[in-house]
């Protein structure tokens, strides 16, 4: 016994060691080409292989990269199909005698192209037929010619009779099948995941065939054909026996969709499973199965309950012929029967079917409506009894219907419903012509609307709607309640209270609502209406309402939103696109409760930030127009204006008032304000022109500069601005030009006389000046750049008693900060007064022109409630060396450009004198040029500078002692013995 087991062990390793050394005993590359012709005769087609390896595992040729040509009369050149792997199964004794028999084929992760051309012919007909002849390689050895040689002689004998292309089995795994049917002018669709199992395969025989696709997405997701098929026939292929069963589990319906590449189930989902056997006998197709679909879905709503159907159904295939003999659904407890006959030769398919149910629930056949768009909201939950027997003639698209569909004791509640609504009995006549009504009543708490309609011309692309709804005196809250019943989406985040009455007439075509032909009459009183597309309610206290053509009018209107209470006429026409026309008084007009009127919900509750998205969504944005408006008051922040009058036009978001009139603060103003709404903030826009304006009360109700200047105010303005909490905000987003001029005012907290007299050190000279707490202005003038609320000029004059004073800089309207550079012209006589050119800050911080004014440069800095005023040394050292002219407003102007960046022209002086040097008194001579020195004037303020500069080092208070002017026969004085200035460079 021992012996044995020692000889089969040997046997054992001697098999094992055999097949182990097959793979390097044979050398399969040297059949290539036979292998490769073996498969195009059975194929019938050109065929590439790749380089070649004998596999154990299973036993195989293995080949590397194969590619099948497509047929010629498809395109030369094509290519049919091609695998990454294909494994040759032979017999192993033939093979290893250099006999090549092939008994099955197996490709891994192919790429097949199915082609269907215009005759109805597929590219996969000719398959094993029409062998092509093979031409050796190159190279090839004297045997493999002799085995090429023999082939031929195979191949003349061929001709006498088909070949045959038979395989124990074809084997295709996770293949990708493209397929392109250029009959029905379909567009090419790619279908992945696919294994086919092709046992017994013999021409005149049946044989197996296994088919499944595996698709995307959780659980098994298999579809599934298992059948005996053939034997096949050539001369018709459709009606080539089958006998099989097609079985779902847990399919996709979206996957379904995706895979099938239909537009048929677009936009419906869930999970089918069922089974279905299949029959087809002469071309004569039968399909008797049971499918339910779990958690379906229709337009992205869930129907909420399974939907079962039992079906048997017959197609003529060469006809295309659909017969349902038996159809059933199951919605939910809901039975739903379809009978009858489908055509799908043609395009669009045309039916002749029969579709009823004997009195059952509504509220599945509701739910499913609803999906659809049709009927009712998704959101609604429908109770009651219907029953329906219909009949549909003519293309799935559009067919003509026949029979009646009726319902009772409808119950509508759900989403947004207080109170349900109640319908008790409406039935439906369906005729090819139309669908027609009868006269019911849907009610709830405290509302009863009648309603009518007919469907017209409803089979073709334009249908036609005519319908009465009629209510007395019903709440407003009860009525959109019954229009969001019924799905009507124009109601949809409307509430409102109130009571409102209608008899309203309306017929036009039914996709365009707004353009509809209305007539009739109704009345709103003390509604209030919270739209969307507003962040504040609409109060309608009266109206009354008036239709015509596309048009409503509200007539006797008394209304208010938010402060604002309005009376008037307002014309509506195109509801798609609103225009408006409108004629309206106010009480007042409150332009900071703008923003909140155009945000919308979502814009308040966080949805939706930016205005503009807000505007967008709700009618203004859509809507133009123009009319008159009144108001009595409008406000701005701390702004008031009276008695306002103006044309108005709406521009998608924009609204203009122009021109416009109002009383502001004692004067007028005129103009134009433009309002856009779009933005967040909203811009505004104002070109404005102001007579006789009480100066004080505007500034500080628009600027933060409060209580600061006084008088009559003349000015025009062209500026910009966004809205904002405050005024500070407001002056920051400041853009554009002003001009002013002021007569006989004040401005506060400044004493110019006072600040003077303190830049020219005459208070050190004796003379009486005390502070005051205010400068009166004979006149004010001056032209402004404004950005971002900053304000330059270049041209500021104020007239003051016995002083002009010119300025340019700028002042920030936001923070009231300074930076002004000023020169101040004293008259003659008050020159006298404080001292002419005897006082003692003369030389140092004022100068005097030829007409003995005295003129004051200084720098004024802080705010405007704390000026801050300074000599301005630099510019008196640049007016030294510069010279003044005789006329002092000439002076006054050039030193004004040298502020402005604005390089001076250095003129001549007069007589060829120095500007630096003073005219002698009469009957006295100049000194002549080289005769005696002079004094070099550039040494005498750099002197001063350079001593302005060390006093600011040591940080010391200026002694108060006068300069005594020279005379025309002294040498100038030397002033780097003295205190130099106290102010900076």
């Amino acid at each position: 016994m021992r012996k044995l087991w020692i000889a089969l062990a040997v046997i054992v390793l001697l098999v094992v060691g055999a097949a182990v050394a097959l793979p390097y005993v044979i050398d399969v590359n040297r059949y290539h080409g036979r292998i490769q012709a073996e498969i195009e005769k059975r194929v019938g087609r050109k065929v590439t292989l790749g380089p070649m390896k004998l596999s154990l595992l299973p036993f195989a040729i293995r080949v590397q990269g194969t590619t099948i040509a497509e047929d010629p009369s498809f395109g030369e050149g094509k290519v049919f199909a091609k695998a990454d792997e294909l494994y040759v199964r032979a017999e192993l004794w033939p093979l290893l005698r250099g006999d090549v028999q092939v008994r099955s084929l197996e490709l891994e992760k192919p790429q097949i192209e199915l082609v269907k051309n215009a005759g109805g012919v597929w590219n996969f007909a000719s398959l094993g037929h029409n062998a092509a002849t093979t031409e050796q390689p190159a190279g090839v050895t004297r045997e493999e010619q002799a085995r090429a040689q023999q082939q031929k002689q195979d191949e003349q004998q061929a001709k006498q009779k088909p070949q045959e292309f038979a395989l124990d089995r074809l084997r295709i795994s996770d293949g990708q099948i493209a397929i392109t049917d250029l009959k029905a002018k379909q567009p090419r669709a790619v279908y992945d995941h696919i294994d086919l199992a092709i046992e017994d395969y013999k021409p005149g025989h049946p044989f197996l065939i296994d088919l499944a696709a595996h698709l995307p997405g959780q659980g098994k997701q298999e579809a599934r054909l298992n059948a005996k098929v053939g034997p096949i026939r050539d001369d018709n292929r459709l009606a080539t026996p089958i006998d099989g069963t097609l079985k779902l589990e847990e399919v996709s319906i979206a996957g379904l969709q995706r895979f099938l590449n239909t537009p048929a189930l677009a936009g419906a989902d869930g999970i089918v499973s069922g089974d279905t056997t299949v029959k087809n006998a002469d071309g004569k197709l039968a399909a008797k199965g049971a499918l339910r679909i779990e958690q379906p879905k229709v337009k992205g709503v869930n129907i909420g309950y399974p939907i079962a159907a039992d079906f048997d159904v017959r197609e003529d295939l060469d006809s295309e012929v659909i017969r349902i003999e038996k159809g059933t659904l199951k919605l939910g407890a809901t039975p739903l029967s379809v009978t009858g006959v489908m055509n799908a030769a043609p395009t669009p398919m045309q039916l002749d079917l029969r579709i009823w149910t004997p009195e059952a629930p509504i509220g599945e056949i509701a739910r499913l409506a609803s999906a659809f768009g049709v009927a009712f909201h998704k959101d609604m939950n429908i109770d009651g009894r219907v029953q329906a027997d219909v009949q549909a003639k003519g293309a799935a698209t559009q067919p003509l219907l026949n029979g009646n569909i009726s319902a009772k004791n409808l119950s509508i509640s759900g989403k947004g419903l207080k109170q349900p609504v109640q319908v008790q009995g409406i039935q439906l006549a369906l005729s090819p012509t139309e669908v027609r009504s009868n006269d019911f009543a849907a009610s709830t708490a405290g509302a009863t609307v009648n309603v009518q309609f007919a469907l017209t011309q409803y089979t073709t692309s334009n249908p036609q709607v005519q319908a009465t709804v009629r209510t007395g005196g019903a709440q407003v809250e009860d009525v959109l309640n019954i229009a969001r019943a019924y799905g009507i989406e124009a109601v949809e985040g409307v509430s409102g209270s109130g009571r409102i009455t209608l008899d309203l007439r309306a017929s036009g075509a039914l996709k365009n609502a707004s353009a509809m032909a209305l007539s009739g009459s109704g009345s709103l009183q003390n509604a209030n209406l919270q739209m969307p597309s507003l962040g504040t309610p609409v109060v309608v206290r009266n109206a009354d309402l008036k239709f015509t053509q596309n048009s409503a009018v509200l007539q006797n209107l008394v209304g208010a939103i938010g402060s604002t209470n309005a009376s008037g006429t307002v014309t509506l026409r195109n509801f798609a696109a609103p225009q408006v026309e409108f004629t309206l008084t106010a009480d007042k007009l409150n332009l900071n409760e703008l923003p909140a009127w155009f945000a919308s919900k979502k814009a308040q509750a966080g949805v939706v930030t930016p205005l503009a998205n807000a505007a967008e969504e709700g009618a203004l944005a859509k809507m133009t127009g123009r009319g008159k408006i009144a108001v009595g008051t409008i406000l701005y922040d701390q702004l008031v204006m009276n008695n306002a009058k103006s044309d108005a036009t709406l521009d998608h978001g924009v609204i203009r008032l122009a021109p416009l009139t109002a009383e502001i603060y004692g004067g007028m103003q005129t103009g134009s304000i433009v309002i856009d709404t779009r933005p967040d903030p909203i811009q505004y826009a104002v070109n404005t022109k102001l007579e006789k304006v009480d100066a004080n009360k505007l500034l500080s109700s628009t600027t933060s500069l409060k209580q600061t200047l006084y008088g009559l105010l003349m000015a025009n303005a062209n500026t910009s601005f966004r809205s904002g909490s405050s005024s500070d905000q407001i002056a920051r987003s400041l853009n554009g030009t002003l001009n002013l001029n002021l007569r006989n005012g004040k401005i506060a907290n400044m004493d110019l006389w006072y600040e003077l007299a303190n830049a020219g050190k005459f208070l050190t000279t004796g003379q009486k000046f005390s502070e005051q707490p205010f400068t009166n202005l004979v006149a004010l003038t001056g032209d402004f750049d404004v950005q971002n609320g900053v304000a330059q000029t270049n041209n500021l004059k104020a007239v003051i008693d016995g002083a002009t004073v010119t300025g340019a800089g700028s002042a920030n309207l936001a923070d009231q900060s300074l930076n002004m550079r000023m020169v101040a012209t004293l008259s003659k006589e008050r020159s006298q007064e404080v001292g002419g050119t005897g006082i003692g800050g003369f030389m140092r911080t004022a100068l005097a022109n030829q007409n003995g004014e005295l003129v004051i440069p200084v720098q004024v800095t802080g705010t405007f409630a704390k000026p801050k005023f300074a000599p301005d040394m630099q510019r008196i050292a640049q007016m030294k060396m510069e010279g003044l002219s005789t006329n002092p407003v000439g002076t006054v102007q050039d030193i004004l450009g040298t502020f402005g960046g604005k390089k001076k022209q250095q003129q001549p002086p007069p007589d060829g004198q120095p500007q630096s040097q003073q005219q002698p008194p009469d009957g006295q001579q100049p000194a002549q040029t080289g005769t005696q020195p002079q004094p070099k004037q550039p040494d005498l303020l750099q002197q001063i500078l350079d001593a302005t500069k060390k006093r600011q080092q040591k940080n010391q208070p200026p002694p108060a002692q006068p300069s005594p002017s020279p005379t025309p026969n002294q040498q100038p004085k030397d002033y780097s013995e003295e205190p130099p200035p106290d102010q900076p460079k």
